[in-house]
Order: structure tokens, then sequence, then C-alpha cells
């Protein structure tokens, strides 16, 4: 019996019409790689339906409904606000 080769990449299958609830974006106080609108077009790429932006410091909506108008194939979310003193 021949072994069957499993498929490239199988994982990102796992990604279709995934929601990612937790991520942290650029500029932030901490160094961070990408910025929302990055993170949205990725997640578009990778065929995922939701991102939910996140920052320490800073309410996030604002820029997500940005991201939003930007990239409309992604649900992008934020919060209303951040997790520190301002």
């Amino acid at each position: 019996m021949q072994a069957v080769a499993p498929a490239l990449r199988e994982d990102w299958a796992l990604l279709q019409g995934a929601v990612d609830i937790h991520i942290h974006h650029a500029p932030d106080l901490y160094p961070r790689i990408q910025d929302p609108i990055e993170l949205a077009h990725d997640a578009r790429a990778a065929g995922m339906r939701a991102i939910c932006i996140k920052r320490h410091n800073f309410p996030t909506a604002g820029i997500a409904e940005l991201t939003k108008k930007l990239v409309p194939e992604v649900d992008v979310f934020g919060s209303g606000k951040g997790g520190g003193p301002f």
C-alpha cells in the first residue's frame, strides 16, 4: 500500500472563517510587529472572518472602525478603554 502525502499547509485550512480575539498592534508603548491595517490585510489573505485589536493603555474602537473601512472583507473589533491609567 502506498502512503498518501499530507496536503501542504493543512494548518491554513484552520484559519478559514476564524476569529482572532486578542491581537496587540503597533504603534504601542511596547514593540509590536504590525499595525491594525496590516493585520487586517493578513487576516483577509488567510481567509479569516474577524480580528479583535487590543492595547494595554489606549482604546482601540476608533482605529478598529477605520480599519474596517480600509479592509471591509474582515470584521475588525476594538475595545472601548485600555487597561492603563490614561
